[in-house]
């Protein structure tokens, strides 16, 4: 606690003080500063908690003025990051894609399994397919891109899925067990289509497939195949 000061008392010009009045000022004066070592005896008084720190002009001139402010971090700069960042991955992923669909066969085989029947006349009538049979469910992949055109029951076929490409060839799976696409489906060479199934004029688990040039001239599926790279056996 700052020492405690009394007023400044006004200068007297008067050259003559009577006693009594000097004696009066003595015990003001005795007064005053009895008073003042009262309030200090009470200032470190036992009574007063032990390690309670008492604010002086010191400790107040070394503590900080004022609310401290911290600066806010920059936020402009750690957005800007994220952006950029974001812009690499999605340019990353479309170069990628870009580069699958390069590699990817624009033809392939359309199932597994064992060619039963080619592609010919037998007993006077034209197989216009080639048969290759497995067990039923065995997957049937799109011999080539195109758009669904047909997916679901018909005759002789009992089911099938057509499929015609940007050139006008169309491709034919039929005695299937199941379409896995609808009509008006994108697909790519390779997409699962369909699984081998046993329906219709059929005397066991096969696919029966066709390619129809223009969609109408019937062409050997073998041969066709083949002039794409694809190897049939």
């Amino acid at each position: 606690m700052a020492p405690i000061r009394g007023r400044h008392r006004p200068t007297s010009h008067r050259k003559s003080r009577n006693a009594v009045g000097a004696v009066h000022s003595r015990v003001v004066i005795a007064s005053m500063a009895a008073g003042a070592v009262a309030a200090g005896a009470q200032a470190i008084s036992p009574d007063r908690p032990s390690g309670v720190e008492i604010a002086t002009t010191q400790h107040l001139a070394q503590e900080p003025a004022g609310i401290q402010i911290v600066p806010a971090l920059n936020t402009s700069d750690s957005a800007v990051h994220v952006e950029e960042l974001a812009r690499a991955t999605a340019f990353a992923q479309e170069r990628a894609q870009r580069e699958a669909m390069l590699r990817r066969p624009q033809f392939v085989f359309p199932t597994s399994g064992i060619q039963t029947s080619a592609f010919g006349t037998r007993w006077g009538t034209l197989h216009a397919g080639l048969d290759i049979a497995n067990s039923i469910g065995t997957p049937i992949y799109a011999a080539a891109d195109g758009e669904v055109i047909a997916a679901g029951p018909t005759a002789g076929y009992g089911m099938w899925v057509k499929i015609r490409s940007a050139d006008g060839t169309v491709t034919l799976y039929g005695h299937i067990d199941s379409a896995t696409v609808e009509v008006g489906d994108r697909v790519l060479a390779g997409d699962l289509v369909a699984t081998m199934g046993n329906r219709g004029n059929s005397t066991g688990p096969h696919l029966h497939f066709e390619v129809h040039l223009n969609g109408l001239t019937k062409t050997d599926p073998t041969s066709w195949l083949r002039a794409r790279g694809v190897r049939t056996g």
